[in-house]
């Protein structure tokens, strides 16, 4: 299944992004083993856009099973440096994601 935020969203900058975000993915992952999410047609991300939508993930499953069964699509190298970084913080590890 692919997600493509553009759809719901502009940006994934704010607090109200990142959670319409993580209701959207949360659900698809109910239904489907494998999530694609597109950013394609996204302008910006920030770090409190993953904190919000990417991060709470690892409520529901660990970091590796996150990692096999949510794939990060059509980003900009900033973006996706952004999902790495938070990610690390947040599990300690030096690469992420």
């Amino acid at each position: 299944m692919v997600i493509n935020l553009a759809k719901n969203m502009k940006f994934c900058a704010s607090r109200e992004d990142a959670l319409a975000a993580h209701k959207i993915i949360k659900s698809a992952l109910v239904k489907h083993d494998v999530v694609c999410v597109s950013f394609s047609g996204i302008s910006g991300i920030s770090s409190s856009f993953v904190n919000g939508a990417l991060i709470p993930l690892l409520e529901i499953m660990p970091f590796i099973e996150l990692q096999r069964r949510v794939k990060i699509t059509n980003i900009a190298p900033q973006g996706a440096e952004i999902i790495k970084l938070c990610f690390a913080n947040v599990t300690g590890q030096n690469k992420a994601a």
